[in-house]
């Protein structure tokens, strides 16, 4: 399960099912700056944060992003079920909590990936997910916004801490997602957060049924982090 912003082509949290993945499932399953300068303005110090046990956080004082607990298994579900998380990735119709439960107590364990719900700094509110696949080198992002959250720029916030997270966090030294042709928002979004398009990454893929055209977005690490 790795949906996405709400919507690349992804899910975040790569729960087992016959799609892509991204987010904090298994297996299941950005935005433009210039010279590739990462918006810092938007990313004051890393602020540590504790919910529910856990202390692992990022905020940038308007979203925040947290470790997936067992009990946000039903509220990820439930926002999948949204007309554009399904109509722009490539989260199951038929996601249960139960599925979503098992990819989070999964994504703990693993060594190749990496998932946070997005909250509202201040309240608390879950606003939605976002996660990432790598090989140590490179990574694909994939995000979506469940549908409450939507036209706050948090998608936009989320992926810029998210990315300077996984370059400080995972040593990557690429970043890239794919977002649905169709899908302007993610695509502004991608562009906002300092992803450039990549003709390279563009691919036509099968999903739920019907081929995708799905378009490439990279972020290199920035210089002062080499």
């Amino acid at each position: 399960m790795t949906p996405g912003g709400y919507c690349t082509g992804g899910r975040a949290l790569r729960v087992p099912v016959v799609e892509s993945r991204h987010g904090v499932a298994r297996d299941g399953g950005k935005i433009v700056v210039v010279s590739n300068v990462y918006p810092m303005t938007w990313v004051r110090p890393l602020v540590r944060w504790s919910i529910a046990g856990m202390d692992h956080g990022l905020d940038d004082s308007v979203v925040l992003l947290r470790e997936w607990a067992d009990g946000d298994s039903a509220w990820y579900a439930e926002s999948a079920r949204d007309p554009l998380i399904q109509r722009f990735t490539t989260e199951s119709p038929t996601l249960d909590a139960g599925e979503v439960l098992a990819a989070i107590i999964g994504l703990r364990g693993a060594s190749d990936a990496e998932g946070f719900v997005i909250c509202d700094a201040v309240t608390g509110e879950r606003l939605g997910n976002i996660a990432l696949s790598h090989d140590g080198r490179a990574g694909e992002v994939s995000f979506w916004v469940a549908a409450p959250a939507r036209g706050r720029g948090v998608a936009a916030r989320a992926l810029t801490l998210f990315s300077l997270w996984s370059f400080q966090n995972a040593g990557l030294d690429e970043l890239w997602l794919r977002v649905h042709r169709e899908n302007v928002a993610s695509q502004r979004t991608a562009v906002r957060a300092g992803y450039q398009r990549d003709p390279g990454r563009d691919e036509s893929q099968e999903v739920k049924g019907a081929v995708w055209p799905m378009l490439g977005y990279t972020l290199r690490r920035p210089i002062s982090y080499t």
